[in-house]
């Protein structure tokens, strides 16, 4: 009888013994689910219990801590929720070779251009927008101005970034040897563009215009001047006697001259197109041979409008006066581009930064140009 109640005792306490094990397991097991791992981009593992998660942080409380630590989103890899649920929040180096491997072999030759940095104190610009706009502008600029290299479409470039987990504001978080591993490419190109709107400029104008009737003109004038006569020659500054004839063809806007001149034993001829000589002969008597034909055409000048005056006088003669008085106001920028290359191997190959010429919003196009000409691929390579 004693025997059978000592080991009732034993077993009892051996029941009481299990529960309170199986008891406290369960209490650490909760604990442990309930907390929340974060796995930095260098390999740090944080546990504690996440408090909220903002754009660009994380608020975390450490295990066994009451004090609150804000963590930047952009150094942090992964997120283990306690509920058991993963959040890739950026992709480590490692992830990436594994994501996208690829060999020296397939990244040779080949170069992609990443979002501009688009800086600007002007409100009124999509710099976001401009970001990608001029992403676009410099790889057309890469395709026109250089050789020996194979281009990455911009479309396949961001759709990789995207994929990575990789926006245009998260492109300084990883290096550019990781960014050209991630993009199969043996280079890659960061460019920022720097543009102030300076002020504004007004420039007004007026002016009046006149309506062509559709129609020919012809006409002629005699010039009765005799010329002067010195030991035998003509004086070339006195004005010939000779005739001046014109005809004016409005549907290809064209003024025809001819001016005739006679100096009695000198005759010339010069005719003129819109200003221009087309044409000068000189007829002499043959005892003074060819003595006074010049290219300084001093005698062809009698009795000629010039070609602006003749073709205001027609137009005012023969259509209608239109009068117009404007002010254009323009905001002028001042741009400054920076060019960066990157092997896949993270060495910068080249590097410079110029200011536009002009003070439109798009005077960066030329100075984009310029720069791509002078890269190691470009036309101009080392000037």
């Amino acid at each position: 009888m004693k025997t059978y109640i000592l080991n009732k005792r034993v077993l009892f306490l051996l029941i009481l013994v299990t529960h309170a094990i199986f008891v406290s397991g369960q209490k650490n097991s909760t604990l442990k689910a309930q907390t929340d791992k974060i796995i930095m981009l260098d390999g740090e593992v944080k546990e504690g219990k996440i408090l909220a998660i903002d754009e660009n942080i994380v608020r975390f409380l450490h295990k066994g801590e009451t004090s609150e630590y804000a963590l930047k989103k952009e150094s942090i890899n992964e997120i283990q929720f306690s509920s058991g649920r993963k959040e890739i929040v950026n992709h480590s180096t490692k992830d990436l070779e594994l994501l996208y491997l690829s060999t020296a072999k397939d990244r040779k030759g080949k170069i992609a251009v990443l979002p501009f940095n688009y800086i600007t104190n002007d409100n009124t610009i999509d710099a976001e927008g401009m970001t990608l706009k001029l992403q676009s502008n410099c790889y057309n600029s890469l395709k026109e101005n250089t050789i020996r290299i194979q281009i990455q479409d911009p479309i396949t470039t961001n759709t990789m970034l995207n994929k990575a987990g990789i926006t245009p504001s998260k492109l300084l978080s990883k290096t550019p040897k990781e960014i050209a591993l991630l993009l199969s490419v043996e280079y890659v190109v960061y460019g920022v563009a720097n543009v102030s709107n300076v002020g504004t400029s007004t420039a007004a104008s007026d002016w009046t215009t006149y309506q062509e009737d559709k129609v020919k003109e012809t006409g002629s004038r005699p010039v009765v001047v005799k010329p002067e006569i010195q030991y035998g020659y003509v004086n070339p500054y006195a004005l010939p006697q000779g005739s001046y004839q014109f005809s004016y063809d409005s549907d290809r806007d064209k003024v025809t001259e001819t001016i005739t001149n006679d100096f009695g034993h000198v005759k010339t001829q010069t005719r003129y197109e819109n200003g221009e000589i087309v044409d000068a002969r000189v007829a002499s008597i043959p005892q003074y041979g060819s003595y006074y034909y010049s290219d300084n055409n001093y005698y062809t000048h009698n009795g000629r409008k010039s070609v602006r005056e003749k073709k205001e006088e027609k137009t005012k003669s023969s259509g209608s006066a239109f009068s117009s008085n404007n002010s254009t106001i323009t905001t002028d920028y001042n741009t400054e581009i920076d060019l960066n290359f990157f092997n896949d191997q993270g060495i910068n190959i080249y590097s410079k930064a110029r200011t536009s010429f002009g003070s439109s919003i798009d005077s960066y196009l030329s100075t984009l140009k310029y720069l791509i000409k002078r890269c190691p691929f470009g036309t101009k390579a080392g000037r």
